[in-house]
C-alpha cells in the first residue's frame, strides 16, 4: 500500500503541476507575440474571485457538471477582460509594460478585497467553497478536472505554436514586427490575440491552483505569488512548450513537498526536522527560484528569449 504521505504529496504535486503549466503555457503566447505579461497575478486573482462566486452561488441550483463548466467559462472570460488591462496600454499606447503589470497587479489587489468584503456575509476577504465537483477519485487518489485540461492545454498549446500559420505569425510578431508587417501580418491583432489567450489561460490556471488545494480562498493573499513563478518557468523553460512543462515539473516538485515534508521525513525516514535549524517549507520552496537564477546566470549570454520581447511597436496604418 502506498504511503499516505506519497498520496498527499503526489495530490499536491499534480495540482500544482497541472496550474503553473497552464497559466505559464498561456504567457508563452504572450510572450512570443512580444507582451511581457507581469500582470498574470492580477488576472489569475480576479478570475479567482469571479469563478468561486459563480461556484458559490450556481452549486445549489445546477447539476455538477454544468456548475463546473460554468465556473471555469467564467473565470476564462473574466481572464480577457481583465488581460485587456495589460494589452490596451502596452500595445495600443506603446507603455512600458513591466510598469502596466506592476499597476495591474495592484489594482486587482484592491479590487478583489473590496468586492470580496462586499459580498460576504460578514465582511471578511475569505471565500469557502466546496470543490467535490471538480475532483475524480482512484482508490485513494484524487485529482480535478484541471488535471486533464492541462495536458490538453499543453498539446495544444506546442501543436499551435509550431505547426499552424497562426502560431508562426504569432512568434514571428515577437521576433521582429516590421518584417511581420511587410509581410502582411497585423502585428497588433495578433499581440492582441496573445494577451487574451494568455488572460484566458491564467483564468483557468488560477481556479486550477486555488480549488483542488483547499476548500477556501484568502483575497487578501491574492494567489500566493503563483503568477510570478508561472513567468519565472516560461524564462527557466526557454519559452518552448515542451521545455515549460519540464520546469514546471521541477518547480511543483518543490512546492508540493513544501507542504508536506514533515511528515514524509518522519513516517519514510524516521527523521523529524528540526525547526530550529530552519528547515520550513520556505526552504524547499526557495530551491527551485535559487536553482533558477545560477541555470539564467549561464544561458544569460544567449539570445533565447523572442528578440522583440518588451518593446513596444505602434503599427503604421
Amino acid at each position: 500500500m502506498i504511503n499516505a504521505q506519497i498520496l498527499i504529496f503526489l495530490s499536491y504535486f499534480i495540482a500544482f503541476f497541472s496550474a503553473l503549466l497552464i497559466v505559464a503555457i498561456g504567457d508563452i503566447f504572450s510572450e512570443r507575440s512580444g507582451i511581457v505579461n507581469i500582470g498574470l497575478e492580477a488576472i489569475m486573482a480576479f478570475s479567482v474571485m469571479i469563478g468561486l462566486m459563480t461556484l458559490k452561488f450556481l452549486l445549489p441550483i445546477f447539476p455538477g457538471f454544468l456548475t463546473v463548466l460554468l465556473t471555469v467559462l467564467s473565470a476564462m472570460l473574466s481572464g480577457m477582460l481583465f488581460s485587456l488591462l495589460i494589452a490596451v496600454p502596452s500595445i495600443k499606447c506603446g507603455a512600458n509594460q513591466t510598469l502596466v503589470g506592476n499597476a495591474t497587479n495592484m489594482l486587482s489587489y484592491a479590487i478583489t478585497i473590496v468586492l470580496t468584503k462586499r459580498m460576504s456575509e460578514f465582511s471578511t476577504s475569505v471565500i469557502n467553497f466546496n470543490k467535490n465537483a471538480f475532483m475524480f477519485k482512484i482508490g485513494s487518489f484524487m485529482f480535478s478536472i484541471f488535471t486533464i485540461i492541462g495536458f490538453f492545454v499543453l498539446i495544444l498549446g506546442w501543436f499551435v505554436l509550431y505547426y499552424t500559420k497562426f502560431g508562426f505569425r504569432l512568434r514571428s510578431c515577437g521576433e521582429n514586427p516590421v518584417a511581420a508587417f511587410n509581410s502582411g501580418i497585423n502585428v497588433i491583432k495578433y499581440r492582441y490575440i496573445g494577451v487574451l489567450i494568455s488572460g484566458l489561460l491564467a483564468g483557468i490556471g488560477g481556479l486550477a491552483y486555488i480549488i483542488p488545494t483547499g476548500s477556501y480562498w484568502d483575497a487578501s493573499n491574492s494567489v500566493y505569488g503563483f503568477g510570478f513563478l508561472a513567468i519565472s518557468v516560461v524564462i527557466f523553460g526557454f519559452w518552448r512548450p515542451y521545455r515549460v512543462a519540464l520546469a514546471a515539473l521541477f518547480f511543483s516538485f518543490f512546492i508540493a513537498f513544501s507542504y508536506c515534508y514533515e511528515g514524509i521525513f518522519l513516517d519514510l525516514f524516521g527523521v523529524e526536522l528540526n525547526k530550529n535549524l530552519y528547515v520550513t517549507n520556505e526552504l524547499f520552496k526557495l530551491i527551485p527560484y535559487l536553482l533558477c537564477l545560477i541555470v539564467l546566470v549561464f544561458v544569460s549570454k544567449k539570445n533565447v528569449r523572442p528578440k522583440s520581447l518588451g518593446k513596444p511597436y505602434i503599427q503604421i496604418r
